[in-house]
């Protein structure tokens, strides 16, 4: 009845991965998860994977809608590429600064670029 398991020595990141995969996916078939998340001018409908700007719906990515997510549930706090990896893509330990670039620039494109603040070497966060 295991959903997965972990092979000895127990690496601490890929421990804490693990349990925050486990858990969200748990909270979500238990339907304790928010459909919807607003901040300032920005909600998302976690059900459609869109985000609405200015009641506008503008349809996202799975991985732009958790990055965005992850941003909105601090405002104004920065958030390190290293914090964005951990957070979004839990089970993939090679995923590149770049890639986190790329999505942020997407989600730029389609939300506005007033919304995304870049701290160059740091990171990013919403400033709605």
């Amino acid at each position: 009845g295991a959903d997965d398991f972990l092979t000895k020595p127990v690496n601490k990141r890929v421990f804490s991965a693990r349990l925050k995969a486990w858990l969200r996916m748990h909270l979500a078939l238990s339907g304790k998860r928010a459909t919807h998340s607003t901040n300032g001018d920005i909600v998302l409908d976690e059900d459609k994977l869109a985000a609405f700007v200015s009641d506008k719906e503008v349809s996202l990515q799975r991985k732009e809608f958790e990055i965005m997510q992850l941003l909105l549930s601090k405002p104004r706090k920065v958030f390190s590429r290293e914090e964005i990896k951990e957070n979004v893509w839990v089970e993939v330990q090679n995923v590149r600064n770049r890639t986190i670039d790329v999505h942020i620039r997407n989600l730029r494109g389609k939300l506005g670029s007033r919304y995304i603040k870049s701290y160059k070497g740091i990171g990013y966060s919403y400033e709605g």
